[in-house]
């Protein structure tokens, strides 16, 4: 590919011998930025080169990208000010929001569906303590993710009962139904909002499968990302919303395992699945006003900002 000169939005400081520091402001020359680094960008900086994050930098000779921007906007005296987190949709975030759908998917399946490999991931699982959070990220997802598959699947599962019962069309619905509305919320997330991929976890029963290579990259997104922020409330309240649409669909088949000569299986097996959804909601609810509530020294009016942004 032709090389080209670029404008750095946001500083990066290199992880390894591989990568490159950068700050705002700097103008780099863009050596390779093709899909195959994975939303990588190799750079040079004077007699020094090294990959930076693709989406930390700009083409100067790109006039329709937003430019870079400087300042502590919550000085400014309006009654609704943007805050620096709107300098970070502008630069990262604006051309997920504004993707087509079918980009987006293609996007989320690329990004969620392959494992991990190359330069992303390696400077975290090199370091002692980045593996053991990334690897802890993983196993809770997983276990997130099977839980989820549970409650979806309990319907429809043989948890106690005879060889003589069969699964009635009651329960059949209540899984097809519960997993209908699940697959179209998640494609809504992914039409309607930025980062794509972290709307795409909560895909029914393929959610599993994502637990399995995304792990590392959620850890990346939500813990050293310039746009943490905004990637844990997004990725919190996507798993809240999708954990709401799964506690009536549970009520429904608790109700049919009570009814005589309409389901199947012990009580137990729904109730602990309610409950767990109830308890998953809060801890979802939990975590991302937790997260405002510690990340809101760099962001003071965040929420506002989400609201006017539509985000």
């Amino acid at each position: 590919m032709t090389s080209y000169q670029a404008q750095v939005l946001h500083e990066y400081t290199a992880q390894d011998d591989n990568q490159l520091t950068v700050q705002p402001g700097e103008i780099v020359t863009i050596l390779d930025d093709s899909e195959t680094l994975h939303g990588w960008a190799l750079a040079q900086k004077g007699d020094h080169d090294g990959y930076v994050p693709a989406s930390y930098v700009r083409s100067i000779e790109n006039n329709n990208a937003p430019a870079y921007i400087h300042g502590n906007y919550n000085e400014m005296t309006e009654d609704w000010q943007p805050s620096g987190f709107q300098s970070i949709y502008e630069t990262v975030l604006s051309a997920e929001h504004h993707s087509s759908f079918f980009s987006k998917l293609r996007q989320s399946v690329r990004d969620v569906l392959i494992p991990c490999h190359g330069h992303r991931s390696n400077y975290i699982m090199q370091s002692r303590d980045t593996r053991r959070s990334a690897i802890l990220t993983l196993i809770f997802g997983f276990i997130l993710c099977a839980f989820d598959a549970l409650s979806i699947l309990a319907p429809i599962l043989p948890f106690g009962s005879d060889e003589e019962e069969k699964t009635s069309t009651g329960q059949i619905l209540v899984f097809l139904t519960n997993f209908l509305c699940r697959m179209i919320l998640t494609f809504v997330f992914i039409a309607k909002y930025p980062r794509p991929s972290l709307n795409f976890t909560t895909f029914p029963l393929l959610n599993v499968v994502a637990s399995l290579t995304f792990g590392v990259r959620i850890y990346e997104s939500l813990e050293l990302g310039d746009n943490s922020e905004y990637d844990g409330y997004r990725y919190y309240r996507s798993w809240m919303w999708s954990v709401i649409v799964n506690v009536p669909f549970q009520i429904i088949a608790l109700v049919l395992v009570i009814m005589p000569h309409n389901g199947r299986g012990p009580i137990v097996v729904p109730i602990l699945v309610l409950v767990g959804n109830l308890l998953n909601c809060c801890r979802c609810s939990l975590a991302s006003w937790a997260r405002k509530e510690t990340g809101n020294e760099y962001h003071a009016d965040f929420e506002q900002t989400i609201k006017q942004l539509k985000l």
